[in-house]
């Protein structure tokens, strides 16, 4: 009898332990929902001049980017969306 007591009140602590977990999740994610994780201001990305955007496709947390209007704009960048900040650029070339 004794045991069946301490097992009640060892459940009634996992019990309310389980509840505290859940009503503190419950709040953070209510409080982070009025602000955009991952969010940036204003972003300056450079692009050759006389080139321009011709193709966005996001991937992921990054957006590639491909450049045309001429032979020397030909060149894909990548960005980060998270950041805006620009991750790298692809130069495709011609295989000898």
């Amino acid at each position: 009898m004794r045991a069946l007591k301490v097992l009640v009140v060892v459940m009634g602590i996992v019990i309310i332990a389980g509840l505290a977990v859940v009503a503190v999740t419950v709040v953070k994610r209510m409080g982070g929902a009025a602000e955009k994780p991952g969010t940036f201001e204003t972003a300056t990305l450079s692009v050759p001049s006389g080139c321009r955007v011709v193709e966005m496709v996001p991937a992921g947390e990054r957006l590639v980017l491909r450049l045309g209007e001429g032979e020397r704009c030909r060149g894909i960048l990548v960005v980060d969306l998270k950041t805006g900040a620009l991750l790298g650029r692809l130069d495709p070339v011609e295989a000898p």
